[in-house]
């Protein structure tokens, strides 16, 4: 093998040593950021009274069952609703 070769190889050894370094540290980054929304919500919602859509938890129940988000029914949409109020639930 020549000189030239083996700083070839070396290099591309540090490449992807580096290169997973680096994706080690984004999902880490990843993780702490999900680690601040337990619940799965990433949104806010528009008015103080609409229910919040837990859209982590919908698109985890749905690769789940294999199926796209627009075919859910109504009574799937509902479990990832959260309304504001118990009461706000019983008024729609």
């Amino acid at each position: 093998m020549s000189k030239k070769d083996r700083w070839e190889e070396i290099n591309a050894i540090f490449a992807k040593a580096h290169a997973a370094r680096k994706r080690e540290k984004l999902i880490k980054e990843m993780e702490e950021f999900e680690s601040g929304f337990p619940d799965g919500v990433y949104v806010a919602h528009s008015s103080p009274n609409e229910p919040i859509i837990k859209l982590k938890e919908m698109y985890r129940y749905c690769r789940e069952k294999g199926i796209d988000p627009n075919d859910l029914t109504e009574e799937e949409i509902e479990q990832f609703l959260v309304y504001p109020n118990d009461d706000e639930k019983t008024l729609r």
